[in-house]
């Protein structure tokens, strides 16, 4: 690093902004940044694939911060267990029972990262291992955080909100909480106070491409287009790989009546990640503004291929079906 941010999670973000994964699943970055001295010896997050780890003069207190950051990876929690790998502050030599069923659960985690770690079918026995270390009360704010992010994937909003909560009062600074909070509160249609959330994270971390990208979001829904491409370009300058923001970018730009911009936009989403249905069913709306119905039609078939529920590419099809005089396919 330049030396120039003020946290290991600072650095985590800075690495995802300057380092690509590429066709890896885990970037490594090591520090030995002077003004972290007192900080976390390491951080990782289990959505991204990115450890840093603090040079800590000692190369097995190292070796172990390593494992630790690295379980970080396949679900694993901060808890309070003497002689854990998870201890929180101070790991241990061993992997404990709880912490072994969790990583064997994520053996086989899904590492791109436009996509969800595990699999649909295996979020119930994600919730039903951390609920079960959760009713031993010991005040772990991982655990809430873990199983908001679960709740969060399965649309369970109230529960992911509840599991917020949790964690803020064991820590009110906890910008993870804010963030999944804000997301469960904007798909309940609670904006302004998905907003409020949002705004939290920015004071505790303003560098997370990720709420820049929430509050483009909530801002579009509000019909803030100024403002949600603002977020967007934000998040893209964090994290140049940030293929939904350029996607959702691309769909404000189409709001916008720019549709040259839109088509730019999407194009760099898809270089990015080219099975990103969103920007494929923007992409053949953009097309159908231009009378191109040919590659209109392409893209929204694409897209609803990917994603059947997607309901933008199927009104794209409709449209398209519309101009053809083919008014039952279209209805």
């Amino acid at each position: 690093s330049n030396d120039s941010q003020s946290s290991t999670f600072d650095l985590l973000n800075d690495l995802r902004k300057k380092v690509s994964l590429g066709d890896c699943d885990i970037v490594l970055g090591f520090t030995s940044q002077p003004r972290l001295k007192h900080d976390l010896s390491g951080a990782a997050t289990y959505l991204h694939g990115y450890v840093v780890l603090r040079d800590l003069g000692a190369e097995t207190a190292m070796k172990i911060t390593l494992r630790h950051e690295v379980c970080h990876l396949f679900g694993a929690a901060d808890i309070n267990k003497q002689g854990s790998l998870m201890q929180s502050g101070n790991p241990g030599p061993d992997i404990d029972e709880f912490t072994r069923r969790v990583v064997l659960l994520n053996k086989y985690r899904n590492f791109n990262p436009h996509a969800f770690p595990l699999p649909k079918d295996e979020l119930d026995e994600a919730i039903s291992i951390y609920s079960q270390r959760k009713r031993m009360n010991r005040r772990e704010v991982d655990i809430h955080i873990m199983l908001a992010i679960f709740y969060l994937e399965k649309k369970d909003y109230q529960s992911t909100i509840n599991e917020c909560l949790q964690a803020m009062r064991i820590n009110p600074d906890l910008s993870e909480a804010y963030n999944l909070a804000g997301i469960a509160y904007r798909r309940k249609g609670e904006i302004d106070q998905a907003i409020q959330h949002y705004q939290n994270v920015l004071r505790l971390q303003p560098a997370l491409p990720e709420v820049h990208y929430n509050l483009g979001i909530a801002y579009t829904n509000k019909g803030m287009l100024d403002e949600a491409v603002k977020e967007y370009l934000t998040a893209i300058e964090l994290n140049p790989s940030y293929a939904k923001a350029y996607a959702n970018l691309g769909h404000v730009y189409l709001e916008k009546d720019m549709v040259a911009q839109a088509i730019e936009a999407c194009e760099k989403a898809l270089e990015i990640y080219p099975l990103l249905a969103n920007a494929l069913s923007t992409l053949g709306a953009a097309y159908i503004l231009k009378n191109k119905f040919e590659e209109a039609e392409s893209f929204s078939r694409k897209a609803v291929e990917l994603d059947p529920e997607l309901e933008g590419a199927h009104n794209n099809l409709g449209s398209i079906y519309l101009n053809k005089k083919m008014y039952a396919e279209a209805v």
